[in-house]
């Protein structure tokens, strides 16, 4: 999934009703260096963005990890 430099990166993470939760968010290149984090806690959902004006043009990926559990992980590349 490309991203734009100028767009950008929405992120929305939801639990089911009533479960309240937390989650690690990082985007991390593909040489292992984290460029963001986000370390969010007791929410049910939420929407928020990303900076894409500060990474390099690349391969990404966006991990999250919720409640100490191994999370989603998305590639997705900014030009």
């Amino acid at each position: 999934n490309p991203v734009l430099s100028y767009e950008p990166l929405i992120v929305n993470l939801s639990y089911p009703e009533y479960v309240m939760g937390n989650a690690d968010i990082k985007i991390v290149d593909m040489y292992g260096k984290v460029w963001e984090q986000r370390l969010l806690q007791n929410f049910n959902r939420i929407q928020f963005q990303f900076d894409m004006t500060v990474l390099k043009t690349g391969v990404y990926l966006l991990v999250v990890q919720s409640n100490s559990k191994s999370g989603v992980v998305k590639k997705f590349a900014k030009y």
